[in-house]
């Protein structure tokens, strides 16, 4: 098997992604340091979001973001505690924030496992002061076999699905949960040309990202992403600032 990557990016620039711009009028700037670490597989990968967050917060005077992954692709939070390098990690005390991503449908056709591995993750994180924050993810896209290998027939049902794992799973350890979901859900009904899966209908598109991205930025700043202007280069402008109202939306 591939071993895990394990990636530590400092003070990511990201500078592919910066527009010339001035960022919001309203956003301030803070001398705290959040060291976030990214457990989780291709989701987390794809487009690299970790990077794209930290570029955000930077972009937007956020505190300073940095970010450590450690991901391998398919990867379960099982996988990830038994392999046993991001466990490591968090031993090392050096984090303010730990967020787990489980593999895409984890939590709604596996949800006792994944729950059992956030508890042991949250309780590793805990003891080291770091607070763990739930990677609540979309569902699969509707051409994806797996409507048509289960009984449940749509994404908005999957989405359903897998948004009760993770609240239960969250409940159980006392973590929090970064909703992507319903942001993405509401997407689709206003929006149903704006691409946000990868034509696997599993991945997220650069806008899907940016999406996730934002939720993101609202949970380590306690600030929404409107304003900001680091985005990916194949998002536009006007998408990228839809998609950051849609995610600060309630």
């Amino acid at each position: 098997m591939q071993q895990p990557r394990a990636t530590h990016v400092l003070l990511i620039l990201y500078v592919a992604l910066l527009e010339c711009g001035p960022s919001s009028p309203s956003s301030l700037g803070s001398t705290e340091v959040i060291r976030a670490l990214f457990v989780g597989n291709s989701h987390t990968e794809a487009n690299d979001l970790p990077a794209l967050i930290s570029a955000m917060m930077r972009s937007g005077s956020r505190p300073s973001t940095y970010v450590e992954t450690v991901t391998q692709g398919g990867a379960t939070l099982r996988f990830h505690w038994e392999e046993g390098i991001a466990a490591e990690r968090i031993r090392s005390g050096r984090f303010t924030h730990v967020v787990l991503q489980g593999q895409n449908t984890e939590s709604c056709f596996n949800s006792q496992e994944y729950a059992h591995y956030v508890s042991l993750f949250a309780r590793l994180a805990g003891a080291k002061g770091a607070k763990v924050l739930l990677f609540g993810m979309w569902p699969r896209g509707p051409d994806d076999p797996v409507y048509d290998q289960t009984g449940i027939t749509t994404p908005r049902l999957l989405a359903h699905c897998m948004a009760l794992g993770v609240r239960r799973a969250a409940a159980l350890s006392s973590t929090s949960v970064v909703d992507v979901a319903s942001p993405w859900m509401r997407v689709l009904r206003e929006r149903p040309t704006l691409r946000l899966w990868q034509s696997d209908q599993i991945h997220p598109s650069p806008a899907g990202t940016y999406l996730a991205a934002c939720r993101f930025v609202e949970a380590l700043s306690g600030r929404n992403a409107i304003g900001i202007s680091a985005r990916p280069p194949s998002v536009s402008v006007a998408d990228a600032n839809w998609l950051a109202r849609v995610s600060a939306e309630r």
